[in-house]
């Protein structure tokens, strides 16, 4: 929902957490290495590990994902930013425990009333689930004054803001041409750095 990864997972199998996690016991033995399987950025040096398919029927156990994070993605990357999809009341077991070792909840949402009152509830639900975390939205945005009126709604939550354009042209034809959003659209490759590199900054701050 960034913007940052490829759309079209299927050009990537090997990167989806149901694959991975059948092969967690070569990455274990060290007969395999994780980044030969997650998807690659061309030009940053970002990775990302891609949803499981529909059809998957491999489960996400907590041992399995505490096993992933603690001994796989932790100790390579500076950053890990999970993407839960669209914003919902409900947190899926695999969200629950992302949630519970996550120094940061990142909600994408565009800036109309449903979404915020979607990423609002999310974020009610999301305090719940134990654990340390700052809270962040990421806004898809059209014009500066509904940004300005969304901020404002969402301010007494104490999330930090950052700011993306609304880009549905240049997102279709990212999907055509089967690459992220961010290398088609330098809006979005601008925001999508400034958020990385702002995941340290103190919680309230707003980032354009």
């Amino acid at each position: 929902m960034l913007g940052a990864a490829t759309l079209d997972d299927d050009l990537w199998p090997s990167a989806r957490l149901d694959h991975l996690l059948l092969r967690l016991p070569e990455l274990a033995s060290g007969a395999l290495d994780l980044e030969q399987l997650l998807w690659a950025a061309p030009s940053e040096p970002m990775k990302a590990l891609l949803s499981p398919s529909r059809a998957a029927r491999v489960e996400a156990g907590p041992e399995h994902l505490d096993y992933l994070f603690r001994y796989q993605l932790a100790p390579r990357f500076q950053c890990i930013v999970v993407d839960g999809g669209c914003p919902g009341t409900e947190l899926a077991p695999a969200l629950r425990f992302w949630l519970g070792v996550a120094d940061w909840l990142l909600v994408c949402t565009r800036a109309t009333d449903r979404s915020i009152r979607s990423c609002l509830d999310l974020l009610s639900s999301a305090s719940s689930v134990p654990g340390e975390r700052r809270g962040g939205v990421v806004l898809a945005l059209e014009t500066r004054e509904r940004a300005d009126r969304v901020w404002a709604r969402l301010e007494p939550t104490g999330c930090a803001l950052w700011e993306r354009p609304w880009v549905p042209r240049q997102a279709l034809l990212a999907a055509q041409s089967h690459r992220p959003l961010a290398a088609v659209d330098r809006g979005t490759a601008s925001s999508v750095a400034a958020l990385l590199e702002g995941l340290a900054a103190v919680p309230g701050a707003r980032h354009g």
